[in-house]
């Protein structure tokens, strides 16, 4: 054992042995502490598929090979219906303001499109339009008759009454029907002109309301001032009542008389008409010759009178023999729906 007479003996020795140490081979050595070339390891070991391990003085160092090292592969995008993966449940997704393309009635069904267009329109306004052919039927094809005629009083008329074609011609159509149905068309649009002159919507008067002003029109060629301006779609009662005042026509020679078969006329279209309003039906007309003409009253069945008037017209009978203004009174009533003359 090694004795020291100082202290600094001591230190001296100490650090020649570091010195020493420091100088030793750096080899690295296997766990036997033989020298072992590195290259020669690298060389045995690949041929094994291990990794070498060194032993570099105390310390051990490892070196992975290339295959050792997992490789993370890209994840694949899932295929399918689905462009995304499924999300938890429990997570929200944001939401998403929903843009409609311009072509949105080429994108989406008809069914949505449909849906769609009738939640944005506006409630239309009520209408009632009366179809010409429908007219034409129902009601001249008993007012008028569907054969031309020569009547008593000397004017001629064609299929349906047609006596002012309105600027159509009769050759142009296939049959009668189809042309008065077009002369009735005409006259159904000046009749609306006038109402809507006049302030009103012809065309939310119930149908038979507006078959009696255009019966009238196509009859007489016109409507009477009073007719457009006593409408009220509220009270229909005056303006219905002004309709029963057109009694009157002229003979081929231009006598003007008070014909009871126009009474009768009105009284029907009038009568459906009120059925439909819920106002009283006209039951018996009275025609009576007075100084200055013809005065003329309507009764329902109770004998109240709805209206009356005076024409300044001769109360005249229309028979196969001609025209006669020799009545004093001419009588119908529904029961029997039939003139009877005094």
């Amino acid at each position: 054992m090694t004795t020291y007479s100082d202290g600094l003996s001591q230190i001296r020795e100490n650090i020649e042995w570091f010195l020493q140490s420091s100088k030793k081979d750096d080899t690295p050595t296997n766990k036997m502490g033989l020298s072992v070339d590195v290259k020669d390891i690298e060389e045995a070991t690949a041929l094994s598929g291990l990794s070498p391990t060194y032993l570099v003085g105390d310390r051990q160092t490892y070196r992975a090979s290339k295959k050792d090292i997992p490789v993370e592969k890209p994840k694949e995008k899932p295929r399918g219906i689905m462009d995304r993966p499924p999300m938890s449940f429990l997570q929200k997704e944001k939401p998403s303001k929903e843009i409609i393309p311009q072509d949105f009635v080429e994108q989406q069904s008809l069914d949505n499109w449909v849906m769609a267009f009738q939640k944005n329109q506006t409630e239309p306004t009520a209408t009632n339009e009366v179809q010409s052919s429908v007219f034409t039927d129902k009601i001249l094809a008993k007012n008028e008759g569907v054969e031309a005629s020569d009547v008593v009083t000397g004017i001629k008329t064609q299929s349906y009454g047609v006596v002012h074609s309105k600027g159509l011609n009769r050759k142009d159509f296939n049959t009668n029907k189809a042309f008065a149905a077009a002369v009735v068309q005409k006259h159904y649009e000046e009749l609306d002109s006038k109402f809507t002159a006049g302030g009103h919507n012809l065309k939310e008067a119930p149908k038979s309301v507006q078959y009696a002003f255009l019966d009238l029109h196509y009859n007489n060629g016109n409507v009477g001032k009073d007719t457009v301006s006593l409408f009220d779609k509220n009270d229909m009662s005056k303006s219905l009542n002004n309709t029963l005042e057109f009694v009157g026509t002229k003979t081929s020679r231009g006598e003007k008389i008070a014909l009871p078969s126009l009474a009768s006329r009105r009284v029907r279209m009038y009568n459906d008409a009120a059925e439909e309003l819920k106002k009283s039906k006209i039951y018996s007309v009275d025609m009576t010759t007075v100084k200055g003409g013809t005065n003329v009253e309507y009764r329902d069945v109770n004998d109240n009178l709805i209206h009356s008037f005076l024409n300044p017209r001769a109360l005249a009978n229309v028979s196969n023999r001609g025209v006669s203004t020799k009545r004093k009174s001419a009588t119908w009533n529904r029961v029997t729906d039939k003139w009877t003359y005094q």
